[in-house]
């Protein structure tokens, strides 16, 4: 009976340079090696079984559940794991003692990092699979605010967030960060819906006086 963690494995951004070396060497560790095609086709290497996540999670904890007593586990999640990631559920399912997190560099890092800005403080809202819930008394006092893309039906939402804070906070689209064809814009005239968001899209809303230069929209 093999007694070893459930490995879960932050896998950055998107670029395969800001996979970290610790990471890489956990999954040449893999019996199984589950993740999103996206990301198991980032680790082209090795003997390992493979299972591709889609939208049935129950599916893909099933499989884990059928396998981590018999094979070493290595599951890829997005960007870092502590943050809205597969873990939960994974963490939920099997318990904290049975489970090993491996971190790594989010896309609300890189996000920040460039518009040149730190993040301490910054409140995070995920739309993965969700309509963001939003306290709408609370947007104003925050200096920055990360809302992470969603699919199709998450922008209608997010673009309502970004009118309710267009006058206190300059709203920037970050979209496939570290990728070749990442984007960073400003929006301030510009609407969501005419700028088509990629999938891999942050939304950050940066307090007007916390900026630490001019904003080129």
């Amino acid at each position: 009976m093999n007694t070893q963690p459930i490995l879960i494995v932050s896998c950055g951004p998107g670029a395969p340079e800001y996979i970290t070396e610790v990471a890489r060497q956990a999954v040449s560790q893999a019996e199984l090696l589950v993740g999103a095609a996206r990301l198991l086709a980032m680790f082209p290497e090795g003997t390992a079984q493979r299972c591709s996540i889609s939208a049935n999670i129950s599916a893909a904890l099933d499989a884990i559940d059928t396998a981590y007593l018999h094979q070493k586990v290595v599951v890829l999640v997005t960007g870092d794991a502590g943050l809205h990631s597969f873990a939960r559920s994974i963490i939920r399912r099997f318990g904290r003692t049975h489970c090993q997190i491996i971190s790594g560099i989010s896309s609300v890092q890189v996000a920040f990092a460039r518009l040149g800005l730190e993040w301490t403080n910054a409140h995070i809202i995920s739309a993965h699979g969700t309509t963001p819930y939003v306290i709408d008394e609370s947007l104003a006092t925050e200096e920055r605010i990360a809302i992470l893309g969603g699919g199709k039906a998450s922008w209608t939402e997010i673009e309502s967030i970004i009118e309710k804070c267009r006058a206190t906070h300059i709203a920037f689209l970050c979209e496939n960060l570290t990728l070749d064809n990442e984007r960073v814009i400003a929006l301030e005239e510009k609407r969501l819906s005419t700028l088509q968001p990629a999938s891999l899209s942050i939304i950050l809303l940066v307090s007007r006086v916390c900026l630490p230069f001019d904003v080129e929209v």
